[in-house]
């Protein structure tokens, strides 16, 4: 019985202790817990950035900040700065031109500088280059019109109206064509032959792509049927150390000398104050000036040279460089005059992406598939209705430069166990685009779950168009709110094979999975991996962003 006072003597000592630490540690932990949620900062930015996100986590972790960086396209980071609610700290835009498109009206974003610069070439695989006579010569943008019409190149891009560097690629071209006037104006875009030269080249694009990184990704899966694309040189540069890993031909980079542009990815504080949070605001404020003088830093720029950038003015190029990065015998030269072209004014800007989106663009052929399993009763039926409306109504879409052209086809198909319905219009019918908004709007869901049907009905609609199907930039675009219970992609492989049979020139589209509810990523990037595409999680921000980002890639 004597032993029992021992242990409550015992374990009061050690609750003693416990409560000790917890006061010396625990508290003052919990204390840091607060401190570091309060010294979160969020930086909305585009994918090439993602090559200097290292060196931010890194200072921001010595100076007691944790740093969430938010990877989004050009297009939706004009949009956002539109908004009364900003929902980031900081604005870190491959071009400077959209943070001045997004915040003309508010003017929020204060403390700009430029940290980086990249200029948006064209990388063409070496023995093409060779063959069209490029290695060591200027080239303009009229020889690349040149080799299009003598069907000598096809390309790879991101959109122009989703994506900076596809944006800046057709500026570029533009200014070109227009014969390089001081700067491009609304009449230069009027003008007839103009727009039938560039609507010629964009008839060689063959993939189209929402952002520079997935393009280099989708270059290698398909490196075997592209020859070249537009991106920044940086990118090309790391698809090259990709590639000569694999012991692939890497990609030789054209400068077009009369339609250059440069991406200056230009990093602002965003100022949104709120009255009850003035000494956070003001921690940020100082924390972003820190950071900023960090990234402009000696030590800092010679880093980020090393990741394929470009540091101080384009021109004014460093003495030392590292050639296993810029490597001359991928035609990158350091040593090369540069005049980049001047940018247009913004309005100019968005009269010439909407002029891309329902005119100058190669035309698009969508296939939707729709689930309208009875899984989708409710919320998800809902969300279906109003994103398949945002898409296909015009004034909708608009807003997201997402248009469809006169010459654009859709095809709309719904699904549960079997196809249900499928609907085909041409975009140059408003009336028919009408009808198939309401008829969507009646949609009823009910009934079980085979995505791999539809697919196959897909591939065969696409099929039956013969050689007219080239004359698109194709994509198929699932939605699915859960698992496949019936079907496996053998099924869909195996009917890929039945057609190239027969024909032979037949290439497989890229299948864009959109999830929501319970859906099986694994299924959807299956299909994705299978035609090198991605899968956009309708979970996250709902429906309607991810159909929007699927849109974006075609």
């Amino acid at each position: 019985m004597k032993r029992y006072p021992l242990l409550f003597k015992q374990l009061l000592e050690v609750v003693f202790v416990a409560v000790i630490i917890f006061f010396m540690t625990g508290c003052e932990s919990g204390s840091s817990s607060d401190s570091n949620s309060g010294k979160t900062f969020t930086i909305v930015a585009g994918s090439e950035s993602k090559e200097i996100e290292p060196l931010i986590q890194e200072f921001a972790s010595k100076n007691g900040f944790v740093v969430k960086m938010d990877y989004k396209g050009s297009v939706d980071m004009m949009l956002d700065l539109q908004q009364p609610n900003f929902p980031y700290d900081a604005v870190l835009a491959a071009n400077s031109i959209w943070i001045r498109m997004g915040d003309r009206d508010l003017h929020r974003v204060s403390d700009e500088a430029s940290i980086m610069r990249s200029p948006v070439v064209l990388g063409v695989k070496k023995t093409l280059a060779k063959e069209l006579g490029w290695i060591n010569k200027d080239i303009t943008v009229h020889d690349i019109l040149s080799a299009v019409r003598n069907k000598k190149l096809q390309f790879a891009m991101t959109s122009a109206t989703q994506s900076n560097s596809g944006a800046s690629a057709y500026i570029g071209l533009l200014f070109g064509l227009a014969g390089k006037p001081d700067v491009l104006e609304s009449k230069h875009l009027a003008d007839t032959k103009l727009q039938s030269d560039i609507k010629e080249i964009f008839g060689a694009m063959e993939r189209g792509s929402g952002s520079s990184g997935w393009l280099n990704e989708m270059f290698i899966s398909k490196y075997d049927t592209l020859n070249a694309m537009f991106n920044y040189e940086s990118m090309v540069i790391a698809l090259n150390k990709q590639l000569e890993s694999q012991k692939k031909e890497p990609l030789y980079v054209i400068y077009p000398t009369d339609g250059l542009a440069i991406a200056d990815s230009t990093i602002g504080f965003v100022n949104r104050e709120v009255s009850s949070d003035k000494q956070n605001s003001s921690d940020k404020k100082e924390f972003f000036i820190k950071l900023k003088d960090y990234l402009l830093s000696e030590k800092t720029q010679e880093k980020i040279l090393k990741t394929g950038f470009r540091t101080g003015l384009i021109g004014m190029n460093p003495e030392k460089v590292d050639k296993s990065v810029y490597n001359p015998e991928w035609g990158i030269d350091l040593n090369r005059s540069i005049s980049p072209i001047p940018w247009p004014s913004a309005d100019v800007i968005q009269e010439a992406l909407s002029l891309y989106q329902t005119t100058l663009r190669k035309p698009s052929y969508t296939v939707y598939l729709l689930d309208v399993s009875g899984s989708m009763q409710g919320d998800g039926m809902n969300q279906l209705k109003q994103a398949m409306t945002g898409l296909l109504d015009q004034k909708s879409a608009e807003k997201y430069l997402l248009q469809t052209s006169s010459d654009d086809v859709i095809v709309v198909l719904t699904f549960n166990h079997a196809v249900v319905k499928g609907w085909k219009i041409e975009s140059r019918k408003p009336n028919d685009m009408k009808l198939l908004i309401d008829t969507i709007n009646q949609l009823q869901p009910n009934g079980g779950t085979n995505i791999y049907l539809p697919v196959i009905n897909a591939l065969d609609i696409l099929n039956k168009e013969g050689a007219n199907i080239y004359n698109y930039l194709v994509s198929i675009i699932l939605m699915t709110d859960g698992m496949s219970n019936d079907g496996k992609l053998s099924d869909v492989k195996d009917y890929l094979e039945k057609i190239k049979k027969k024909n032979s020139d037949f290439t497989l589209p890229p299948i864009f999975g959109v999830t929501f509810g319970s859906a099986d990523d694994k299924q959807l990037k299956e299909l994705a991996e299978f035609s090198t595409a991605r899968v956009f999680d309708g979970r996250k921000d709902g429906l309607i962003k991810a159909f929007r980002e699927a849109k974006g890639y075609n």
